[in-house]
């Protein structure tokens, strides 16, 4: 392959390392289809009338079985995906380490495509519980893929591309503001905690160059030790909202539009088809995975010297990092800690909801086809990634400005969405199917206000313990995932026992109250600064390392005055 390269810079434009992002965009597009998609293709399999709204005028006909599921059967199937996920957050790092990302991402994607396959036919056999247990499995393979593609990445993307490449990996699409945003972190500033440079936003976030030569902390990026903890010590910024990752948009968006005009057009029994595709993508993308990709640049057989060189020598002062001891009471003691895990739960209440259970819920109750209902519920996420656009320079402009204070613009961003939210799902639950264009106008907007928490306590991480921040991340993580488990259970409970209008309003109610006790909790008690101990520590760390620095100055110093001396002796 050839590549560009401009010498004086020492970039090559063009490179294998494109071909891992290329082939890593595919892979995980192909995970979220295959995630995201049974939530429309539940709605076909289904032929239990009694469930059913009498408005609906979609053609579910079609040669596969149907089957009697009642709702909550239903949103347990579409919850069982996140059991095992939610349980492969830690281990999942552990198999990286050994195994490598190469081949844990590739076992991973191609494992879920196998199940994919033979899905259809195992469900027919074996009813919800085949289904459940098979959901189960994807969740576990899929596990796997976050920590893979990210040990994978910190060995080919150099730290001054990392945020173009990831931000294209993620999204598919790569924007960048001409001017740079400001970012007021730890370490940004009056702050010596991280150092960060060149804030830009990348495509539905702001993510951000690590500066990895700090006396303060080492990172290497090969070093996996959980599920989300790499990812978020490479990217500080980028987005954290696991109900429908942005990052992952083009799979969200292609899952949702795609698996309604594939069960429209009544294929192989119409509801297996999406099944079927996305198996079928997961092994037309592994053969060019295998062959084009090496889990380090040095041992590829086609990459060039220069880009090797290129990337080898960007990524020579990164150190390992220093084993240091997660505190674990000191975190467990801190209110502000269990502030945010509870906001992440809150939050992540009304986002499971839309992103799992809304294709229901615009079947069901406004009676659109099924080849409509995809472009819909995909509709609000493509907005949302407008938006979020427009929020990020927003945030930007005011910050650089002086107008708003950093705490101040986390509790701003998270009110809004919260108090937002909280705000349409309650109109929402009191409109009937007679104005369906509002309802969907509205949660459109819903799911583009769920951004702004982008901007809010999602940061927390790094707001609280810095140098601790891949760890927290992982905690509230899997404080949101857990609404993912128990979400659709709830909505699947009121679907159940209530007729459609009612179950929806109450479904509608209840996310709207806790959204709304979300936003009061962290408008109220949030306090977006390092905790005092994580200050001490660094005051520490800096001493330490400033003596380091004067050792080896020392040392060098010395040297130079041994030479010295030889040279006066040999003449």
């Amino acid at each position: 392959m050839s590549t560009c390269c401009d010498v004086a810079s020492g970039r090559l434009f063009l490179g294998y390392r494109h071909c891992v992002m290329f082939l890593g965009l595919c892979g995980l597009a192909i995970c979220y289809i295959m995630r995201i998609s049974p939530a429309i293709t539940i709605i076909s399999m289904v032929d239990n009338k009694e469930y059913r709204s009498a408005n609906i005028t979609g053609n579910n006909s079609g040669s596969a079985k149907k089957f009697d599921w009642t709702p909550l059967e239903q949103n347990t199937i579409l919850s069982s995906f996140f059991y095992s996920y939610f349980l492969m957050q830690l281990p999942a790092g552990w198999v990286t380490q050994h195994i490598g990302g190469k081949w844990t991402f590739a076992t991973g994607v191609s494992f879920c495509g196998l199940i994919a396959i033979v899905l259809p036919r195992l469900v027919e056999l074996g009813g919800f519980t085949a289904f459940l247990l098979l959901r189960i499995s994807q969740g576990l393979f899929q596990g796997m893929c976050y920590p893979s593609i990210h040990r994978l990445t910190g060995y080919w993307y150099p730290p001054r591309e990392y945020s173009l490449l990831s931000g294209i990996m993620h999204s598919g699409a790569f924007v960048r503001y001409g001017a740079h945003l400001f970012l007021d972190l730890p370490g940004s500033s009056s702050h010596a905690y991280l150092h960060y440079t060149d804030a830009v936003p990348v495509s539905d976030t702001r993510v951000v160059d690590y500066q990895f030569l700090s006396n303060v902390i080492k990172i290497s990026w090969p070093h996996v030790h959980s599920a989300n903890l790499t990812l978020r010590l490479i990217l500080p910024y980028l987005v954290n909202f696991y109900p429908y990752p942005q990052g992952y948009i083009v799979g969200t968006v292609l899952a949702l539009v795609c698996s309604g005009y594939l069960i429209d057009a009544n294929q192989l029994g119409g509801w297996p088809l999406p099944f079927y595709v996305s198996g079928i993508l997961a092994f037309i993308w592994l053969p060019a995975w295998s062959i084009l990709i090496t889990e380090v640049p040095g041992s590829h057989p086609w990459i060039s010297p220069e880009e090797v060189q290129y990337i080898e020598g960007s990524l020579r002062d990164i150190h390992p990092p220093r084993p240091r001891a997660i505190p674990w009471r000191r975190l467990a003691a801190s209110g502000q800690v269990w502030l945010i895990m509870v906001c992440y739960v809150l939050d992540g209440w009304s986002n499971y909801t839309l992103l799992v259970c809304v294709p229901q819920f615009i079947h069901d109750v406004l009676g659109v086809p099924i080849s409509e209902n995809g472009v819909l519920s995909a509709l609000p996420y493509m907005m949302a990634l407008i938006f979020m656009y427009l929020l990020t320079a927003i945030d930007g402009f005011i910050l650089r400005r002086g107008w708003i204070s950093m705490p101040n613009a986390r509790k701003l961003w998270s009110g809004l969405s919260a108090f937002g939210k909280s705000i349409l799902l309650l109109t929402i639950a009191y409109l009937d199917a007679s104005h369906k264009t509002a309802i969907i106008i509205l949660l459109v907007l819903n799911v583009m206000l769920s951004s702004a928490t982008l901007l809010g306590f999602n940061l927390a991480d790094l707001d609280l313990a810095p140098a601790y921040a891949g760890f927290l991340f992982s905690v509230f993580n899997a404080c949101s995932t857990f609404s993912g488990i128990v979400a659709p259970l709830v909505v699947g409970v009121f679907t159940s026992n209530y007729p459609a209008p009612t179950a929806w309003r109450n479904v509608f109610v209840l996310a709207s109250a806790i959204s709304c006790l979300c936003g009061i909790l962290f408008v109220l008690f949030g306090r977006q600064a390092p905790l005092s101990w994580t200050r001490l520590e660094h005051t520490q760390r800096r001493r330490i390392s400033n003596s380091d620095v004067l050792r080896s100055v020392e040392s060098d110093q010395s040297t130079t005055d041994v030479h010295a001396r030889l040279l006066e002796g040999s003449s």
